[in-house]
């Protein structure tokens, strides 16, 4: 790396004493910058950052050959243009304020009313907590106690119910799959597509009565609930 390029990288290792001591983070001003596809260099000079660095959050893998999406301070915007520019990547800008995001999508905006005899809150209109999600497996099992069931687990760290959905129908000696979602906390899309799987699969069985007639399943909505949580109270 140059001395320029260094003295850039060394930007990166100076805490944000600001964006730490607040209790609800904001990313006023962030943008995620797209790099074009990386050469081995700017890969591996990524990848350093990647790795000495909180100030950036990268969205990808910084490999050779394919972009990058990097989550950017305002503070850090012109330097790591710079920097990038400096090693032949060019660079767009993917989402223009990251807290105007955060906040276009911010759950409970326009909570949709329980229909009249549905048993659970959930829907796929909006995010939901992990109670909402507990409460929605337990829902299936309740309505279908003949071939369903809640195995509880344990709990989590911090003491939240890990509780499992198990759709037995198919029952001893047929193939089993295991459906985890939320491995990564701030992916709130994975437990909303798994749910929408497991209800479809429940609710819609007449569709495809093989499904759940040849194969037990077991479903996981959350699977590390105490980062999901964390992102909804503090830092999404």
């Amino acid at each position: 790396l140059s001395t320029r390029s260094v003295s850039i990288m060394k930007l990166f290792l100076l805490p944000l004493l600001a964006l730490q001591c607040q209790a609800k983070t904001s990313y006023e001003g962030y943008q995620v910058l797209r790099t074009s596809a990386l050469t081995a260099e700017a890969s591996a000079m990524l990848r350093e950052l990647q790795m000495t660095t909180n100030n950036l959050d990268f969205w990808g893998e910084a490999a050779t050959g394919r972009t990058a999406d990097i989550n950017t301070p305002p503070e850090l915007l012109e330097s790591v243009k710079e920097m990038l520019a400096s090693k032949g990547v060019k660079v767009t800008t993917m989402v223009e304020d990251v807290e105007k995001l955060i906040q276009d999508t911010k759950p409970g905006q326009n909570p949709a009313p329980r229909a009249e005899g549905q048993r659970y809150a959930m829907d796929w209109a909006d995010y939901h907590d992990h109670d909402t999600l507990n409460e929605f497996i337990a829902s299936l099992a309740d309505t279908n106690s003949e071939f369903a069931s809640i195995i509880n687990i344990g709990k989590s760290y911090e003491g939240r119910d890990m509780n499992v959905l198990a759709i037995t129908k198919a029952g001893p000696g047929a193939p089993n799959v295991f459906l985890e979602a939320g491995i990564h906390a701030r992916e709130w899309i994975s437990p909303a597509v798994a749910t929408y799987i497991v209800r479809a699969l429940v609710e819609d069985y007449a569709d495809h009565p093989d499904y759940l007639d040849k194969i037990n399943w077991y479903f996981l909505p959350s699977a590390n609930p105490d980062g999901y949580a964390y992102t909804w109270s503090d830092d999404r």
